[in-house]
């Protein structure tokens, strides 16, 4: 198998995690200085930053008791097989412990076959 493309993915990985922080970080700086400067709208050459009020919802405690019991219904309808579902492949990548950098075989609880390649 080519150990590059594992090695590859494995730093994109690493990558998205250290952007979505960055991001995160920088819309938080961004909609400060438009609320600072009293603008709900800000064009830029590179695109148009716009100041958006959404609507949290916060339900009554009857809904709540709806969801659990819906919830409920849910899993016993998996448990008894009147539900159906369907599977997908996709994978999973869990990057090494930083305290643990020499220890290549993590523990599987799927008992699915792994293998090290990176």
């Amino acid at each position: 198998m080519n150990k590059m493309l594992f090695e590859n993915l494995a730093k994109l990985e690493s990558r998205r995690k250290e952007l979505e922080i960055e991001i995160e970080l920088a819309r938080h700086a961004v909609l400060q200085e438009m609320q600072k400067g009293g603008a709900d709208t800000v064009k830029a050459e590179v695109g148009t930053f716009t100041v958006t009020t959404r609507k949290k919802w916060a339900y009554s405690d009857e809904v709540k008791v709806a969801e659990t019991n819906i919830k409920n219904l849910k899993k016993v309808e998996e448990e008894t097989g009147i539900a159906k579902f369907e599977e997908s492949k996709s994978l999973l990548f869990r990057p090494k412990k930083a305290d643990d950098p020499d220890n290549p075989n993590e523990v599987n609880p799927s008992g699915a076959k792994e293998a090290s390649y990176i």
